[in-house]
């Protein structure tokens, strides 16, 4: 999982997620830079092995166009040690792409998460950015119907698109029971 500041309650639902497979068993989380984010949402990664398994590359990730050459080199090296049987993609930020790119360089299949969701003017560089990074995976996981009716609309095979729902709100649960329970 490529992760970047604002995923990483995603990221621990999709890890808890994957608790129940055990063909998706031992993902690991490849932190871009080294701040505050995570220690936010540590606690929703108790019981995760996150510690053991999280990987922090520890580079700038706001390259505007994604193709920061620290940040792919970087990357790249995370393939060649992990090798990895897909790479999930969180939303459609420029780092998300970077990343994807990398994957698809390397064989590996990208899974976007957060797929299909366009928001303003078709111009903007979020939507653009959102629009390749879906272009490139090979799975796209939408929080809703209305995302998997865009993309199949956008002629992306339906086969493609699983609503898995909205994993925000799926951590936001899970931080809500351990709270209170």
């Amino acid at each position: 999982m490529a992760a970047d500041d604002g995923d990483h309650a995603r990221a621990a639902a999709l890890q808890r997620a994957f608790e129940d497979h055990p063909d998706l068993q031992d993902p690991r989380l490849v932190r871009i830079q080294d701040d505050e984010a995570f220690a936010r949402t540590a606690s929703l990664f108790e019981g995760l092995s996150v510690d053991r398994t999280a990987i922090v590359l520890g580079r700038d990730g706001q390259a505007a166009d994604g193709s920061s050459e620290a940040l792919t080199r970087a990357f790249e090296q995370v393939l060649l040690r992990v090798r990895p049987r897909g790479v999930v993609l969180f939303e459609g930020s420029a780092v998300a792409l970077a990343c994807g790119r990398v994957a698809v360089r390397f064989g590996v299949p990208p899974i976007h998460c957060g797929a299909g969701a366009r928001e303003g003017d078709a111009v903007t560089d979020a939507r653009g950015t959102r629009r390749a990074t879906d272009a490139l995976a090979d799975l796209l996981c939408t929080a809703d119907a209305e995302a998997s009716r865009t993309l199949v609309a956008e002629g992306v095979p339906a086969e493609r698109v699983h609503c898995v729902g909205n994993l925000l709100i799926d951590a936001l649960q899970f931080a809500v029971r351990e709270s209170v329970g």
